[in-house]
C-alpha cells in the first residue's frame, strides 16, 4: 500500500515493521528492509525513524554475530533517541546494547548500558522495559559467572512479565532463568523453566524463542547431566518439528548442535562428516565468527581420529577467523582447543 501511495513515511514505517517480524522469525531476512528503511529515514531527515531502523539493524546483526556492526547500530540509534527526548527508546536500544557487549567480552560497559536502559525505563514509567533491564541485568551477571547474583533480577523479571501478561518476554526470562538455575546446580528447575519457555516460544510462533530454549535445554539441561542420547532424541524431535512448519533457519541452528553430541558420544568419524556438510550453512546463517568454533570442534575431531596435520589445519584457521572477527570467547576457544 505505501508503494501504490508512493509515501516514503509509510514505506519507512512498513520496513521497519518488516525487519520486527523477520527478526522474530527468520532473522536473517532482516537486514534488507532495515537498511532501505535507514536510507529513506536518511532522505527524510527523520532522525527518529532512522533510530528506529538502526535499532533493528543492530539487532539483525547481533543475531548474525557480527558484534562491530550491531554495536555501531544500536549506539548511533540510542543517540538519536536521547537527542529527541524519547528515553523509553533509547532504553530499548541499550537493552540490545548490553548484550552485543556482554559477547565482545567487555561486561563493565555491559552493566554500565543496563543500569542507564533500567533507570531510563523507570523515568518513562515503562513496566514493560523495566522488566527487560532487570533480565539484562541477569544476563551480564551471567556472563559475568556471578550466577547467584544474576537470579533474583531474573526473577523480579519474569513476576513483572507475568503481571503484564506480556509472553513473548515471559519466555524470555524463563529461558535465563533455565540457564542460570543449570549454572546453580539445580537441575529439574533448568528443565521446567526451559521447557515452560519452548512451550511459549512455540505457541507464540517465535522461531528464536524455540531455537534459544531448544539450545539451552541441550547444554544447560542434558550436556551438564550426561544425556547424550537423549540429548539427539530431544534435538531430532524438535528438528522433525521445524521441517513441518518450513523452518529452514531454525532447522539449521539446530543441526549445528548434532555433531558436538556425536562428539561426546565418541562417535568421532560421523560428528566430522556432519559438521564438514553443515559449514556452509553455518557461515551463511551465522556469518564468520561462529563458525570459527566449529572449524575448532573439526580440529578437535581430527586429533582423535590421529590426523594432528589436518587437526591443525583447521585449528589455525579457526583462530584466524576469530581473531578477526573480534569475538573473545571465541578465540579462547580456538586456543583451548589448540591446547586439547
Amino acid at each position: 500500500l505505501a508503494e501504490r501511495l508512493n509515501d516514503d513515511v509509510r514505506r519507512c514505517d512498513a520496513l521497519i515493521a518488516l525487519a520486527d517480524l523477520y527478526l522474530e522469525t527468520e532473522s536473517f531476512r532482516a537486514r534488507e528492509p532495515a537498511q532501505r528503511a535507514v536510507a529513506i529515514a536518511l532522505a527524510l531527515g527523520d532522525p527518529v525513524r532512522e533510530g528506529h531502523a538502526l535499532r533493528r539493524l543492530g539487532q539483525e546483526a547481533r543475531y548474525r554475530y557480527d558484534y562491530h556492526q550491531s554495536r555501531s547500530a544500536l549506539e548511533a540509534a540510542a543517540a538519536r533517541f536521547r537527542k529527541a527526548g524519547l528515553v523509553g527508546e533509547a532504553a530499548v536500544c541499550l537493552h540490545f546494547l548490553s548484550l552485543t557487549l556482554g559477547e565482545q567480552g567487555e561486561h563493565a560497559a555491559a552493566l554500565e548500558a543496563a543500569e542507564d536502559a533500567l533507570a531510563l525505563s523507570r523515568t518513562a514509567g515503562d513496566r514493560r522495559q523495566e522488566a527487560i533491564s532487570l533480565r539484562r541485568l541477569a544476563i551480564v551477571y551471567l556472563n559475568r559467572f556471578e550466577h547467584a547474583r544474576a537470579l533474583p533480577f531474573a526473577e523480579e523479571a519474569l513476576a513483572l512479565h507475568r503481571g503484564l501478561g506480556d509472553r513473548s518476554e515471559e519466555y524470555r526470562a524463563l529461558n535465563v532463568l533455565g540457564v542460570i538455575t543449570g549454572w546453580l546446580g539445580r537441575p529439574e528447575e533448568t528443565k521446567a523453566y526451559l521447557l515452560q519457555s519452548l512451550e511459549l516460544a512455540d505457541s507464540t510462533g517465535s522461531s528464536m524463542g524455540i531455537r534459544h530454549a531448544a539450545i539451552n535445554l541441550l547444554w544447560s539441561y542434558y550436556r551438564w547431566q550426561g544425556e547424550y542420547e537423549a540429548a539427539l532424541i530431544f534435538l531430532d524431535e524438535q528438528l522433525t518439528r521445524a521441517h513441518l512448519v518450513n523452518d529452514e533457519v531454525l532447522a539449521g541452528h539446530l543441526h549445528s548442535q548434532k555433531p558436538f553430541f556425536l562428539g561426546l558420544l565418541g562417535q568421532y568419524t560421523a560428528a566430522l562428516a556432519l559438521v564438514q556438510a553443515l559449514l556452509p550453512t553455518l557461515e551463511r546463517l551465522m556469518g564468520q565468527a561462529i563458525p570459527s568454533r566449529y572449524l575448532s570442534f573439526m580440529g578437535r575431531m581430527q586429533a582423535e581420529l590421529g590426523d594432528h596435520d589436518q587437526a591443525r589445519q583447521y585449528l589455525a584457521d579457526a583462530l584466524a577467523r576469530a581473531e578477526q572477527a573480534g569475538t573473545p570467547t571465541e578465540v579462547a576457544f580456538s586456543l583451548a582447543s589448540q591446547v586439547y
